[in-house]
């Protein structure tokens, strides 16, 4: 299953980039995207009361990484924040991500594979 960006489809200026091909529909709701140490992407997804983060490999192939189970309801009515800003260090071993609700940043350290 890959996910390819289309460079044709890209359109910098509309800030638009569309996820082509078999397994495009993993990737609803992305608004954060990075690029990962190894050249592929890391996306921050919400919507359907889920958070997740997912990537793709160089290339293209599709793979979720975390999901936020930050528990911001109750536990017979929870409510998950959203994963915003995934960024690399320099180091390229340790990524950040935020939450919007509590208000965290994690630090996951790798290493990432290529």
């Amino acid at each position: 299953m890959a996910v390819r960006a289309n460079h044709q489809r890209a359109d910098p200026g509309r800030r638009v980039l569309r996820c082509t091909g078999p397994g495009a529909e993993l990737f609803k709701t992305p608004d954060n995207i990075c690029v990962t140490p190894a050249g592929g992407l890391m996306l921050c997804q919400d919507g359907d009361g889920d958070s997740y983060l997912m990537g793709t490999t160089v290339d293209g192939e599709p793979y979720l990484f975390a999901r936020n189970r930050q528990n911001l309801g109750t536990e017979s009515a929870p409510l998950y924040g959203e994963f915003a800003g995934a960024c690399f260090a320099d180091d390229r071993r340790t990524m950040f991500v935020n939450c919007y609700a509590p208000g965290t940043t994690s630090a996951i350290t790798g290493p990432f594979r290529g």
